[in-house]
């Protein structure tokens, strides 16, 4: 599937972001013993963002609902920056 880009919107800046890495690790409890082991699968991290938007217009919120339609839920990806670090330094 195709790495989509985010929509360009007449306000894209959301009034809220919160980033956050999520490890692909799990842990095992032995039911004998308690023992803990945990496995962490190296390079398997995923970003994580919640955005609040500001009330959209009518045009872009038609473009925003078909572009999370054509994400096929979990299954899409696409392309997102930080609104606070629009620009690299």
């Amino acid at each position: 599937m195709t790495t989509l880009a985010f929509p360009t919107l007449s306000r894209p800046d959301p009034r809220q972001q919160q980033w956050g890495l999520v490890s692909a690790s799990r842990s095992f409890v032995s039911p004998l013993t308690g023992s803990t082991q945990t496995l962490v699968t190296p390079g398997a991290e995923r970003w994580r963002v919640s955005w609040t938007l500001p009330p959209l217009q009518e045009a872009d919120a038609a473009l925003f609902q078909a572009f999370l339609v054509s994400l096929s839920g979990q299954a899409g990806r696409f392309y997102l920056y930080n609104a606070a670090r629009p620009a690299p330094p």
